[in-house]
This record gives structure tokens, sequence and C-alpha cells, in this order.
């Protein structure tokens, strides 16, 4: 089994916590491209991940290595953010604010973790824009399941196949 992650931090503490489990490994990647070869996986997960990418593209240039690294019939299971989970025009706004401002936001009461432009992410995308960009690195939308852990209708779980 591999992880991998963009933070050197993550993947530290995941050699650190996981420390004597001998068909565990952990790798550092640049969030565009995976450190693996073709058709060298039979599943992949992801949770809490894809909502956290900068822009579309990074979202597509992932998927694209999913479909890379999975062997042919192989399945992934990807969360998902398809609508923001509380009022769509503020959040908006709350994206295309400065770093200072969101600052002066965070001194509000407002989670520390969202403060970053980074961490907040690429809007989100409805199942069939999703699917999409699935299709278009060849990867095909096997079903869509809601997510018991985020607000009705906000995040999936899409099964994804490489074909």
């Amino acid at each position: 089994m591999t992880g991998v992650d963009v933070s050197e931090g993550m993947i530290n503490a995941a050699l650190k916590a996981n420390r004597g489990i001998d068909n565990l490994r952990f790798v550092p990647t640049d969030g565009m491209a995976f450190p693996m070869r073709d058709g060298s996986f039979d599943f992949v997960f992801s949770y809490e991940v894809f909502q956290r990418m900068p822009s579309h593209a990074v979202i597509a240039a992932n998927l694209r290595e999913i479909n890379r690294g999975l062997r042919r019939g192989g399945y992934a299971l990807i969360h998902v953010k398809t609508a923001y989970d509380n009022h769509p025009i503020l959040n908006k706004m709350l994206r295309a604010l400065p770093g200072w401002a969101i600052t002066q936001v965070r001194s509000m009461g407002r989670d520390a973790m969202t403060s970053d432009a980074a961490y907040r992410g690429a809007p989100p995308l409805p199942p069939s824009s999703f699917a999409r960009l699935c299709q278009e690195v060849d990867l095909a939308v096997v079903e869509f399941r809601g997510d018991p852990t985020h607000a009705a209708g906000t995040h999936v779980f899409a099964l994804l196949q490489h074909r």
C-alpha cells in the first residue's frame, strides 16, 4: 500500500505512526505527478483532498495521474465537493479576498484552516462537471454516492474505473 502527499510533514507523521508495518510506504508528490509506474495500482482512495486543489485544471491533472496509475479495470473512490456548505455567494466573495483580509476574518472567530487561499480550493464541481473531467482523462464514472459526513448535496464519493 502506498500513500502520497504534498506535505513532507504529513509523510513524516505517517512514517512515524506506521513504523514497523512492512507493507506500507509513504512518498511525497508535487501534487501534479505521482511517483508510480503506469498500471501499478488496483485501487486508489482519496478523501478530503480534491476539494483543496487550487483549480479544476489541477483536479484534471490528478485524475489523469490516477488513471495512469490504475491497472486496467482498477477502481478509484474519490471524495468530491459538489456544492458549498452554506451560502454560495458568501463563499465566492471569501474566495476572492486577499490574504490580509482573510487574516481579519480569522480574528473574528473563523476557522484558521480556511485562511489560506490554497486550502480553500477550487469552486465545487457538480457531479455532471466532475463526470466530464473524468471522461476527458478516460476514467469511467461507475456511480456517485452521497457522503454522510457532510451536509446533504455538498459532497459525493465518485466510484471511478480505469477503462
